[in-house]
C-alpha cells in the first residue's frame, strides 16, 4: 500500500458526506477492484479505530461503513466469507480500544461504531440468505440438478457462503434434495448418480475437502436406506455407496500429489517477479520488422482436441520441378522473451511440461487442473500459441523434397505467421477420407498426407521405440498415434529434428543440445521378439507385467552434447519442435539464434557450449526426477483404486 494512501483517505472521508462519491474513493486508492478496496477500507477503519479522536472520528467512519457498503453492493463475487472474517475482528479491535478508554463520551461513540459494524453483518446475512433462497427455489421448484450445475458454473461465489455449523450452501442444498426424494419413496438412483458427477467432476467452483467429505456422507447414508428387490439395482447401489472413495479419491491424489511435489523438487506455481518479468517482454507484435520474415503461406495447425500449446503448424506446396516445398513453422519464446531472462531460465529449470491424469487437480495457480506448465500459461496458451487468425513469432524451417523423400535444399527463418485454419487430428482425417468444400485446407492436407507417406516409406527402424513411448503409462510422455494425421505431424516433426540436428554436425559444426539414444541391435530383436510374444499370448494384466520387465532392459533416450538416436535409425536428432513445453527446445532455439541467424564469434561459440552442458545436465535431472515422480503418482493411484 502506498504510504501517502492513509493521509489520502483521512482528506477524503474529512469531507461532508454529500460530497462523497465512490468513484471518488476510487480515483484515491487507484483501483476499482474489490478486493483491493475492501483491504484499502479497513485498512483505514483499523487505524481510525486505533487513534479515534472523538466526534470528528465518528463523522469520518459513517463515511467509510457507506463507502464499504457500496464496494460490497457492486462486488458480487468477493468472498462474504472473508469480509465476515474482517468484521469479527473488527468488532473485537472496537471492543479492546473501549475497555481502555476512559472518556465515557468516546466510549459511546465507539459503542456506536461496534454498531455500525453489526449492522453491516446483518446485510450481508440478508445477502447471503437472499442468495441462498434463489439457488433453493431453482433445485426445490424446477428439480433439475442440471440447474442446480449450472446456478454454481456461473456463480461460484455462492459456495463460499457457510452456515453457522460451517456447511456449505451446496450440502444444504443438497439435503434438502435427499428428503424431497426420500418422502416420495423414490427408487430412481439417477438423481444420485447426477449430483456424485458434480461433487466428483466440477472445476468451476471450489467445494472444500471438508464440503466434499460431507456431501459424500449425506448422499452414501441416503443410498444405504434404499431397500430394492432388483437385483440390478442393488449393484448399483452397492456401487455408489463406495462414493466417498469415488468423490475424495482427487482428495486423496491431490494429498499424494502435494508430497510427492516436494519430495521431487516440482516446480507447480510461479513466482510473482517472474510473471511482473514477463509481462514487460509482452509487447505486440510487429509485422514488418525488419530482424523477422513476414510470411504469407497457408499455413495449419494439427493437434489434439485437449492441446493446451500450440506450437506448431505446417506449410506446403508443389513446386514446378515436382517437388513438395513443406514448411515447419515452430512457435518461437525466443523471439519474446530474452534467453537469459528469469522466465527462460525457470522453464529449463522445470525440463517440460507435466501432463498428469485428468483427475488430478492441482492448485488455482494453474489454469488447467492436470498440468505442471514449463511457461506461465498466459503466455504458452493464449501469447505464443498459434492461434487461428493471430500474427505469432516463430521460427520457419522450410524443406524441399523430392520424390524419393530426399531433402535436396532446405532454409531456416526467424517470422511471422499467421495460423490460418486450426485442425484436430479427427478433423483432418475426415478430410482425408470424405474431402472438404474447403479447397485450399482439402489440398493442404492431401498434400501434407503424401509427402508423410513418402517419408515413412524410408524409415522402419523406429518401430519398436515408437511402440515402447505408446505404450508407456507415463501420461506426460508424447505418444504417437497411428492415424493418418498423428502420421503427418510425426514425420514433419521428426524430419525437422534431424535437418536441425544435422546442420549442427554436418554441416557447421557448432554445438547444440542432442537427443541421444544408444542400444545394441541385437538387443533390439531381441526386445521386438519379446513383446510380439507376450502381446498375442498373454491377457492384458499379464502383459503389463512383462511389458515392464522388458522396458527396464531398453534405455532411455537422454539429451547430449553429441551422439545418435539409435531407437529412431538416425546419426544426429534433436528436439526442437516443441519449445513451448519441452526445455531442450529452448536450447537449440538459442543455439540457431547465435550460430544460424548471427555470426558466431569464438567467444560466443565457447560460452554456448558453456551453457548447453549445463543446461544438459539440469534438464536429464530434472526429467529423471519427472519421471519418478510420475511413476510413483501413477503407482499411488493404481493402488486407491484397487481399494475401491
Amino acid at each position: 500500500m502506498r504510504k501517502e494512501l492513509p493521509k489520502l483517505l483521512e482528506d477524503f472521508f474529512k469531507r461532508e458526506y454529500s460530497n462523497i462519491d465512490i468513484d471518488g474513493f476510487y480515483n484515491i486508492i487507484g483501483t476499482k477492484n474489490g478486493d483491493s478496496s475492501i483491504n484499502s477500507l479497513f485498512f483505514y477503519i483499523n487505524n481510525k479505530i486505533d487513534n479515534y479522536k472523538k466526534r470528528r472520528s465518528l463523522n469520518q467512519l459513517y463515511n467509510a461503513f457507506d463507502i464499504l457498503k457500496i464496494v460490497i453492493d457492486n462486488h458480487q463475487n468477493l468472498s462474504r466469507k472473508n469480509i465476515r472474517r474482517k468484521l469479527k475482528k473488527l468488532y473485537e479491535r472496537c471492543d479492546r480500544r473501549k475497555e481502555n478508554e476512559d472518556d465515557s463520551s468516546i466510549y459511546k461513540e465507539l459503542t456506536i461504531v461496534g454498531d455500525m459494524i453489526l449492522d453491516l453483518e446483518e446485510i450481508l446475512k440478508k445477502k447471503d440468505n437472499n442468495q441462498y433462497n434463489f439457488v433453493i427455489f431453482i433445485v426445490e421448484q424446477t428439480r433439475n440438478l442440471s440447474y442446480l450445475e449450472q446456478t454454481f458454473y456461473h456463480f461460484p461465489e455462492y459456495v463460499n457462503v457457510h452456515d453457522k455449523d460451517e456447511k456449505s450452501i451446496f450440502y444444504n442444498i443438497l439435503n434438502k434434495y435427499i428428503k424431497a426424494i426420500e418422502q416420495e419413496n423414490s427408487k430412481d438412483i439417477h438423481y444420485y448418480e447426477k449430483v456424485i458427477y458434480i461433487i466428483e467432476k466440477q472445476r468451476n467452483f471450489s467445494l472444500t475437502n471438508k464440503d466434499k467429505r460431507c456431501c459424500a456422507k449425506l448422499i452414501k447414508d441416503a443410498l444405504e436406506e434404499l431397500n430394492t428387490s432388483d437385483s440390478n439395482y442393488d449393484k448399483k447401489i452397492n456401487l455408489l455407496s463406495n462414493i466417498e472413495d469415488l468423490v475424495l479419491n482427487d482428495i486423496t491424489y491431490k494429498e499424494n500429489f502435494g508430497e510427492l511435489v516436494s519430495k521431487y523438487d516440482i516446480h507447480v506455481g510461479f513466482d510473482n517477479s517472474l510473471i511482473t518479468e514477463l509481462s514487460s517482454y509482452l509487447k505486440p507484435i510487429i509485422i514488418n520488422d525488419n530482424k523477422f520474415s513476414y510470411v504469407d503461406d497457408y499455413i495449419i495447425t494439427i493437434d489434439d482436441t485437449s492441446a493446451h500449446e500450440i506450437d506448431d503448424g505446417l506449410s506446403i506446396k508443389k513446386l514446378k520441378n515436382g517437388n513438395y516445398l513443406l514448411g515447419v513453422h515452430i512457435s518461437s519464446p525466443l523471439s519474446y522473451i530474452p534467453y537469459n531472462s528469469k522466465v527462460v531460465i525457470e522453464a529449463i529449470e522445470r525440463g517440460s511440461s507435466i501432463y498428469l491424469d485428468k483427475n488430478v487437480k492441482l492448485s488455482e495457480n494453474t489454469l488447467y487442473d492436470n498440468v505442471i506448465p514449463m511457461f506461465p500459461e498466459v503466455f504458452s496458451v493464449f501469447y505464443a500459441s498459434l492461434i487461428q487468425g493471430e500474427y505469432k513469432y516463430a521460427k520457419s524451417y522450410y524443406f524441399e523434397i523430392d520424390s524419393h523423400a530426399s531433402v535436396v535444399n532446405k532454409k531456416f527463418l526467424k517470422t511471422v505467421i499467421k495460423n490460418s485454419k486450426q485442425c484436430s487430428y479427427k478433423e483432418v482425417n475426415d478430410i482425408l477420407e470424405h474431402g472438404s468444400d474447403n479447397e485450399r485446407l482439402y489440398e493442404t492436407v492431401k498434400l501434407l498426407d503424401e509427402v508423410a507417406y513418402k517419408l515413412r516409406e524410408n524409415d522402419h527402424s523406429k518401430e519398436l521405440y515408437l511402440d515402447i513411448k505408446d505404450k508407456s503409462i507415463n501420461p506426460s510422455m508424447t505418444k504417437v498415434g497411428s492415424s493418418r494425421s498423428e502420421k503427418i505431424i510425426n514425420a514433419a516433426m521428426m524430419l525437422t529434428g534431424k535437418e536441425v540436428a544435422d546442420y549442427f554436425a554436418v554441416e557447421s559444426k557448432f554445438p547444440t543440445l542432442y537427443r541421444v539414444h544408444s542400444i545394441e541391435n541385437s538387443d533390439v530383436v531381441r526386445l521386438g521378439e519379446e513383446l510380439r510374444k507376450i502381446s498375442n499370448t498373454y491377457e492384458k494384466e499379464k502383459f503389463n507385467v512383462l511389458y515392464n520387465t522388458l522396458l527396464s532392459i531398453y534405455p532411455k533416450a537422454k539429451y547430449g552434447l553429441s551422439g545418435s538416436h539409435e531407437g529412431l535409425g538416425l546419426e544426429h536428432y534433436c528436439h526442437c519442435t516443441s519449445p513451448l513445453r519441452r526445455a531442450a527446445d529452448l536450447v537449440v532455439e538459442h543455439s540457431l539464434d547465435i550460430c544460424y541467424f548471427s555470426k558466431p564469434t569464438d567467444k560466443d561459440i565457447y560460452t554456448l557450449e558453456k551453457n548447453i552442458k549445463t543446461c544438459k545436465n539440469i534438464i536429464n535431472n530434472k526429467n529423471e526426477d519427472v519421471d519418478l515422480f510420475i511413476d510413483e503418482l501413477v503407482k499411488k493411484k493404481v493402488k486407491k483404486n484397487s481399494k475401491m
